[in-house]
């Protein structure tokens, strides 16, 4: 095949043009759909059999494209934003993203950038790194070794942002990109008309699993608010306990003093400090056990948002084939769909049940915690409404610290009603439920399509 030279030019990806196609091991592909024809400019006959890198822009740096291998041979899937070149030297920008299928092929499916301002960053690293991997091979370093310090770059620069590494990343961007579609694309789009039988069930399957993925991510959407309230509470809560240590010993220093209280009044204080320093291991804990837990909904997340990004695919493609015609290339292409869809739900599954008992486990901890500080804070909560106005009548620096105590003590009552709150909601937290009913019908779509595929062969013989 020819080398494409960019002319400048560009053309946009429409909303509803949403495209994919399948390959082999070694990137040559194999199905695609009419939109992906369209966009690239390549003939059907053409784009069939050719290797995927055909349509890859000179300006995306090859690290890039390393880190994508590196994921997918790992059984990974992997998301980019990625500026495509198409026959005709015109450019086009996608949000991409690829999954391993059984068969040892690979299934990408493309849309419209939903998120200009990632995609915008994204564009800012990819051409400070494609710079850097130019100078090297200037300087005499081939292709594979450019691509490999590339991914380092590409790797450093994402760890400036905020993630520990580059799946962290993708983590975060795929959710927001399918969160910013459903709010521009609205419902699935439904086909002017469909014959009963096969395709009429895909579509029924497809609609379902829809439903069923929207209200995970709902569900999950939930989740990160109630982590940062976990954090929040949390974080309070370890300052005061730093605090009312602090505050109690300078107290206790002037016990029975001139301007201090009497060592009987302190006692109950001192009870309070000393329960805090029992409840700080378990705090502790919950602090490693949230970010575990943060880490886990966010790779749950994208999985969901991987699932629902493929039933878009799989709804476009159903009334792109009943609008246009059913031919066995179409039907073998969504026979492909489902297998690829099938492979993600099955990684799914496992994540569902570790994600719901990490939940819970979370969830204990934070119960927990709440238990073991409940009985201690309420003696204090006790306390300060009995001395409230000491700090006044004492004045100076014995009068600012019962001051302190005071407030310390309405911060942490207000923490502790925060984590029990939170741990009422971590427990209820089971987001991700039933995945077999979704298994079944993504079964029904592979059984379906293979049933038009023979249909076609026996109208055919």
């Amino acid at each position: 095949m020819p080398t494409v030279e960019p002319t400048g030019a560009t053309h946009e990806v429409g909303l509803e043009e949403m495209f994919f196609s399948t390959t082999d091991a070694k990137g040559v592909i194999r199905e695609s759909n009419d939109v992906f024809v369209r966009l690239s400019r390549f003939p059907l006959d053409e784009l069939v059999g050719a290797p995927h890198n055909c349509i890859r822009h000179p300006e995306m740096p090859g690290g890039a494209f390393y880190g994508m291998w590196v994921l997918l041979q790992s059984g990974k899937p992997f998301a980019a934003y990625v500026r495509n070149l198409a026959k005709d030297g015109s450019e086009y920008d996608v949000f991409a993203t690829i999954t391993p299928m059984p068969n040892g092929d690979y299934l990408s499916v493309r849309t419209r950038v939903s998120c200009p301002e990632l995609f915008e960053a994204a564009c800012g690293i990819y051409a400070d790194v494609r710079a850097k991997e130019r100078e090297l091979m200037a300087a005499g370093a081939n292709r594979h070794e450019a691509a490999v310090e590339g991914f380092n770059l590409v790797t450093e620069a994402i760890q400036g942002l905020g993630f520990q590494s580059y799946e962290e990343f993708q983590w975060a961007v795929l959710p927001e990109e399918i969160l910013a579609r459903q709010a521009e694309t609205g419902p699935l789009p439904q086909p002017k008309h469909i014959e009963p039988g096969p395709m009429e069930t895909i579509h029924e399957a497809v609609d379902a699993i829809a439903a069923r993925l929207g209200d995970w991510m709902d569900a999950l959407t939930a989740v990160d608010d109630l982590s940062n309230s976990l954090h929040k509470a949390g974080r309070t809560m370890r300052r005061e306990m730093e605090s009312a240590e602090e505050v109690t010993a300078h107290l206790t220093a002037r016990a029975n003093s001139d301007e201090g209280l009497p060592q009987e009044t302190l006692m109950p204080l001192q009870v309070w400090t000393q329960m805090r320093k029992v409840a700080a291991p378990r705090l502790e804990k919950l602090f490693g056990q949230l970010e575990e837990f943060d880490q886990f909904t966010a790779r749950t997340k994208f999985s969901i948002a991987l699932c629902r990004l493929q039933t878009e695919m799989m709804a476009r493609f159903v009334t792109e084939l009943s609008d246009g015609g059913i031919k066995k290339r179409g039907a073998v292409a969504l026979e492909a769909l489902a297998i690829a869809f099938g492979y993600v739900m099955a990684e799914m599954d496992e994540l569902a049940d570790t994600y719901n008992k990490k939940a819970k486990d979370v969830a204990a901890t934070i119960a927990g915690v709440a238990d073991l500080m409940g009985i201690p804070q309420q003696v204090m909560v006790e306390w300060r409404r009995d001395h409230e106005k000491d700090g006044e009548r004492l004045g100076g620096t014995m009068g600012e610290l019962l001051q302190e105590v005071n407030r310390s003590i309405i911060r942490a009552e207000e923490a502790l009603d925060s984590l029990r709150r939170c741990s009422a909601a971590a427990g209820d937290a089971t987001a991700v439920d039933n995945t077999a009913a979704i298994t079944e019908r993504i079964k029904s779509i592979e059984i379906n399509a293979g049933e038009l595929i023979r249909k076609h062969d026996a109208d055919n013989a």
